[in-house]
């Protein structure tokens, strides 16, 4: 399924959002591009392509991009870089 336009996806207490979503149910991911946004109760990362395997419950983020006010960014945890991150 492949969808444009503010898509969303809730999985509990995780969400993310993007300007476009590409669902794949034979390898159970989501794949958004476009202003990607993942969010959990204490995390929000900003990437170009974020996926989330349902199968696994992992989330990839290329390129990622934590904001400033992240507990994680606050607490030392965190330091932005380009890489793939694993949420």
């Amino acid at each position: 399924m492949d969808l444009t336009g503010d898509v969303k996806l809730k999985d509990g207490d995780r969400s993310g959002q993007a300007e476009h979503g590409i669902f794949r149910r034979a390898s159970q991911t989501a794949t958004l591009t476009g202003q990607a946004v993942a969010r959990d109760v204490s995390t929000e990362t900003h990437a170009p392509q974020i996926t989330f395997a349902q199968n696994t419950g992992e989330i990839i983020a290329e390129a990622a991009f934590v904001p400033p006010t992240s507990p994680q960014r606050a607490a030392g945890a965190i330091r932005p870089r380009a890489c793939q991150h694993h949420i």
